[in-house]
């Protein structure tokens, strides 16, 4: 008898320490899922904005309900990450946040957005054609530095004819 309520005891033990800690997870958008090894969100603290091109997809809240164990600050974040990964989330935005006391909670409790941050995609620009005459210009305009740097000619006939060269063909 003894050892039937012993085992009731400590089977009651574990589901409650066990089974009490408390996560809703509400998705609005569904993304592909990151790889695990590929997965490395970021976490945007309570007064931090998310850029604004980012794309919401779900909200979780992260609570307790009794004598939990394993729901510290790391834990949490773990949580976050993993849940992330599979959410297809880049960016976590913790929108409220509790530590654990000892008079509420011993657990971490926060209200977390997930969303997606798309790189953007910018069109590059296209490489510029160099003419034959663009060409000329800068042989020139090396000749003429070397002939400044030699003695040849002064500052102020190196600008005039520097501005000749640049403006020819215009």
């Amino acid at each position: 008898m003894i050892k039937h309520l012993l085992g009731l005891t400590s089977l009651f033990l574990v589901v409650t320490l066990a089974g009490c800690a408390s996560h809703r997870l509400q998705i609005v958008k569904n993304e592909p899922a990151i790889a695990k090894d590929q997965c490395q969100p970021k976490f945007y603290e309570v007064n931090e904005q998310v850029p604004s091109n980012s794309i919401y997809l779900a909200h979780a809240s992260y609570s307790d309900s009794g004598f939990t164990m394993g729901c510290g600050k790391a834990d949490r974040f773990m949580a976050m990450t993993k849940e992330a990964c599979g959410l297809g989330a880049n960016v976590i935005k913790i929108k409220a946040e509790r530590n654990p006391n000892i008079w509420t909670s011993t657990c971490y409790r926060a209200e977390v957005a997930y969303y997606v941050l798309k790189e953007k995609i910018t069109n590059k620009t296209k490489p510029t054609t160099i003419q034959s005459s663009d060409i000329d210009k800068v042989s020139k305009l090396k000749d003429l530095n070397n002939l400044k740097n030699s003695g040849a000619i002064n500052q102020e006939e190196f600008e005039q004819l520097k501005k000749e060269i640049i403006n020819s063909d215009k």
